[in-house]
């Protein structure tokens, strides 16, 4: 019990200190408060599921890589390496941590627009894989972690078979979204609507938002979208609501700060 929630609690001040570089003070309260309530959260906090961890190192990345924005340019290197150290311990967390990776390089590359930055990014993982892959070759049965996912998800039924049998269509997909209690599902459709605000319409706070959003969408498209068959289609992860839970702190920054904004707006008018 201890590790889920002590991993869950620890969320709560990166939440609050990403959300408030968007959102100013409120934007944190709000964004922690909308988190903490939500019976998602609170079964990843007591139970000892991956999902909770991976959505805790994917926080501390994408507040390490708002530290790599801010810093100046002769330790924004530092803050590079630790992103991409912290984001190799998420894959050690939980394995659909890539699910982040396309959204994390794409918010390295659009902060200096500089490929050398990506290309960091993406060593370190990658010797961080070889490294994992070397020890499991040398001290198990596998030669990697690769055939124990195979072997146990893939080969042995990882998506959702039932699904897959009866027929899936395109429209299958968002079948996920349905699985979530109500009060997840609508801050989920909320919240994304908040994130492409703050990508895409605010100037204010435009390199920080935008590459804040495209972290956590980037899981929401892939875990929705990856297949591993076309014919019949069949997802790669099913459909099990708990999925969904690495990206959960990132909807409490996005719907805090857009809550939080709207309010000044409002209060000033």
């Amino acid at each position: 019990y201890i590790g889920p929630f002590v991993t869950a609690a620890l969320q709560v001040p990166f939440i609050y200190l990403i959300a408030k570089r968007l959102g100013g003070r409120l934007g944190g309260l709000l964004a922690v408060l909308l988190v903490l309530f939500l019976a998602m959260v609170h079964r990843s906090a007591s139970q000892l599921l991956p999902d909770g961890y991976a959505g805790t190192w994917a926080i501390v990345a994408c507040y390490v890589y708002v530290r790599f924005l801010e810093t100046e340019a002769r330790t924004q290197q530092r803050y590079l390496i630790a992103l991409g150290v912290v984001s190799f311990i998420g894959y050690l967390a939980k394995e659909t941590f890539v699910f982040f990776y396309p959204g994390l390089a794409l918010a390295v590359w659009l902060a200096r627009r500089n490929w050398r930055d990506v290309a960091w990014f993406c060593g370190i993982l990658l010797v961080g894989l070889v490294l994992e892959t070397a020890a499991y070759s040398i001290f198990t049965d596998y030669h990697g972690r690769w055939a124990i996912i195979r072997s146990t998800h893939i080969e042995a039924g990882g998506g959702d078979d039932e699904a897959a049998a009866v027929g899936m269509t395109f429209a299958s997909l968002f079948q996920r979204f349905d699985e979530l209690h109500n009060a997840t599902k609508y801050l989920l459709f909320f919240s994304l609507g908040a994130a492409l605000w703050q990508a895409v319409l605010r100037e204010e706070t435009k390199p920080v938002g935008k590459g804040v959003a495209l972290v956590g969408i980037s899981h929401v498209f892939f875990l929705t979208f990856l297949v591993r068959s076309i014919h019949p289609l069949d997802v790669f992860q099913g459909f099990d609501s708990r999925h969904m839970e690495p990206a959960t702190p990132f909807r409490g920054v996005w719907a805090g700060s857009f809550l939080a904004v709207v309010a000044g707006r409002l209060w000033r008018a």
